[in-house]
């Protein structure tokens, strides 16, 4: 736990009124996410967007990914172990009670202790070696080692109520007991599969969203979610399908908003195990040496997939082919790594140089409510393994059950979507997804698929503790080099687009973070 030494003193008693919009009455999305109300609990990207309606943080991102003030107003790099904030006063929370300093301490040591939690936000706070108050609105955070991602990373950190949440769970979250934040929205109510609403906070340090309440609908099916919008029902679809996009835009008094996401694809492979879970023979028993241990099968599984087929028929255009973990023109992404062009011919060689010529059995597990097509995505990709020989089957399975087993290791070959945004680099996915697993030390944290190697965690580990942005991006450059191109550690397949449906009355523009925001959306004029 991160050490706790709090000096207190009397709240200073000033109210921050910001420039308020004028207000519209309701906002209604349609999402095919079921939150989590506590904003600790599930580390995803859906209820990271939905905590920020709610709680605030000590900084945040904008729309394009970058930092921002929130509850900290101005901050300052001490030396390379430390940073001093000051913090926001004046600010509210949504109970009436006065934040400060506390709550934040209070916030950052609960992070890494949700009970049974199948995702932690530990990542964010693992780097801390102590975060002291010298004052009810001023905070010394001091780091284990340099860590110049730290402002990124505890963007990741919402702030809860010391005095609300103190001895509280995640389901008093999700009743609504405890979901006390200083956001410009107030929790109003949630039915689990149904619907979570919002309302206003008029007390707000900061400007006024333009919607005086928000109801997400949580519409798990693609179809109903486009029936709704077209009926009149809802004003946003998020989890818009590609394959409604034309329709869409035929249609008059709607329009398709999107842009560029920060979003890339990538299947996990087991290289760990001996005896894989989801390996077989052709007759369709364990084996006891899996082939995906041999790099050579996983190349040959890589140039199998028809990128630019996924990329053009299942995702309708809107996404980019993937030779790596972060899209194109990112920082640290590697111009020095060759594209992945499909290679049957190549493919089958290399399977029989493995020994497998006659192929194996395989099962690829993906969610079914998480990523653009994902679904679609992982029975596309069984396909094109099959024609190399190996006989693929497909499960997938709703996020709230799928993140849980990825993270427990149980799959073979499993498909995941990182979003980059948060550390605006390949950062965080190297070290939280590749880096060998040492939970003490906050690595490996999402390394579903048991890769290790000692030089790619050195390259992560010095790209992490360095300030100069020119070498940082060397050491992750190499780090993304050992991983992709030498132990074909991960299969790249693309980076997804965000795309929402909107009726003519609401204007809407996407983050890159994909993240959905109510107070983005303004009444058309």
């Amino acid at each position: 736990m991160i050490k706790k030494i709090l000096t207190r003193a009397l709240p200073v008693c000033m109210v921050l009124m910001g420039a308020g919009a004028a207000a519209a009455d309701e906002l209604t999305v349609a999402t095919p996410n079921d939150p989590s109300i506590d904003p600790h609990y599930l580390y995803v990207s859906t209820n990271a967007a939905y905590g920020r309606h709610v709680f605030g943080k000590l900084l945040d991102r904008d729309g394009d990914a970058r930092v921002k003030a929130d509850l900290a107003v101005s901050w300052k790099n001490i030396d390379e172990f430390t940073w001093e904030f000051n913090l926001r006063e004046g600010v509210t929370f949504h109970d009436g009670s006065t934040f400060d300093a506390e709550d934040v301490i209070f916030s950052f040591n609960r992070v890494p202790n949700v009970p049974n939690n199948p995702a932690s936000y530990e990542s964010n706070t693992n780097m801390i070696e102590t975060i002291t108050a010298t004052g009810p609105y001023t905070l010394v955070i001091k780091t284990k080692n340099p860590y110049p991602l730290l402002l990124r990373r505890i963007s990741g950190v919402s702030i809860v109520s010391a005095e609300a949440v103190e001895g509280g769970t995640t389901a008093d979250f999700t009743s609504g007991q405890i979901a006390v934040g200083t956001g410009p929205y107030k929790f109003s109510a949630f039915v689990p599969g149904d619907r979570y609403e919002l309302v206003r906070n008029e007390d707000y340090w900061g400007e006024q969203p333009a919607y005086d309440k928000v109801i997400f609908r949580i519409m798990p099916d693609p179809a109903s979610r486009m029936a709704a919008l077209l009926g009149g029902d809802v004003d946003i679809v998020e989890g818009f399908s590609p394959s409604s996009v034309e329709t869409l835009e035929a249609r008059e008094g709607f329009y398709v908003a999107q842009r560029a996401s920060a979003r890339t694809l990538w299947l996990y492979v087991d290289i760990q195990n001996d005896q894989s879970p989801f390996v077989t023979d052709l007759d369709g028993n364990p084996m006891d040496n899996s082939p995906l241990k041999d790099a050579r099968v996983r190349e040959a599984m890589s140039i199998a997939i028809d990128r630019d087929a996924i990329v053009t028929h299942v995702m309708g255009g809107l996404a980019e082919s993937a030779n790596q973990l972060v899209p194109a023109g990112w920082f640290s992404h590697n111009p020095d790594i060759d594209s992945i062009s499909i290679d049957v011919k190549r493919a089958k060689s290399l399977l029989a140089e493995a020994g497998y010529a006659d192929g194996f059995g395989l099962t690829v597990h993906a969610p079914n409510d998480r990523y653009v097509n994902d679904e679609k995505i992982a029975q596309a990709v069984a396909q094109m393994l099959a024609r190399i020989g190996i006989i693929t089957q497909v499960e997938t399975m709703p996020k709230s059950v799928y993140f849980g087993r990825l993270n427990r290791q149980e799959f073979s070959l499993s498909m995941i979507g990182w979003d980059n945004s948060l550390t605006g680099s390949s950062l965080m996915s190297l070290s939280a997804a590749f880096h060998t697993r040492e939970k003490d030390r906050g690595y490996g944290g999402w390394n579903a698929g048991g890769y290790s190697n000692a030089d790619f965690d050195a390259a992560v580990e010095a790209a992490e503790k360095e300030f100069d942005t020119v070498k940082q991006e060397k050491y992750l450059n190499e780090a993304m080099r050992i991983l992709i191109q030498q132990d074909r550690g991960a299969i790249p397949l693309h980076s997804q687009f965000t795309i929402l449906g909107v009726r003519d009355g609401v204007r809407y523009e996407p983050r890159v973070d994909e993240h959905f925001s109510a107070m983005l959306a303004q009444p058309s004029e």
